[in-house]
């Protein structure tokens, strides 16, 4: 058996910290989705888009009363949002079509989950001020 020493060709086929911490760099990385709640308006884009159908949203409408009007404005007040882990791909088509920019690519990376149940983040887990 032949002793061959690694050279700079061996470093794509065995990557090391360095090689994947200048991957995740990269304009192509990503880490995980965030939520920007305010932005939201229940408009339901992200949820028909999504190829894995990993987002689940629920809404309400109330009524607003702006002075002026004739009568009150309805409002969609979001009440619940979820994006289950296990399912999303991190295509970013729901980042993408969101017309009210209340999806975003954070940097933070997705930590790994021991059940199932663990995979599924809701508001507080998802919202940018967390």
């Amino acid at each position: 058996m032949r002793n061959v020493e690694p050279d700079e060709s061996d470093r794509f086929l065995r990557p090391d910290d360095q090689v994947v911490a200048q991957a995740h760099e990269t304009a192509q990385a990503h880490g995980t989705i965030i939520l920007d709640t305010p932005a939201c308006t229940s408009c339901m884009l992200c949820v028909r888009e999504c190829p894995v159908w990993c987002i689940e949203l629920s809404s309400h409408t109330e009524q607003i009363d702006e002075p002026g009007s004739r009568r009150p404005r309805s409002v969609a007040v979001l009440d619940t949002f979820t994006i289950d882990w296990g399912l999303c791909m991190f295509c970013g088509i729901c980042v993408e079509v969101c017309p009210f920019d209340a999806l975003a690519w954070s940097p933070a990376l997705q930590p790994s989950a021991s059940a199932k149940s663990d995979l599924v983040a809701g508001i507080d887990a998802l919202s940018i001020d967390r």
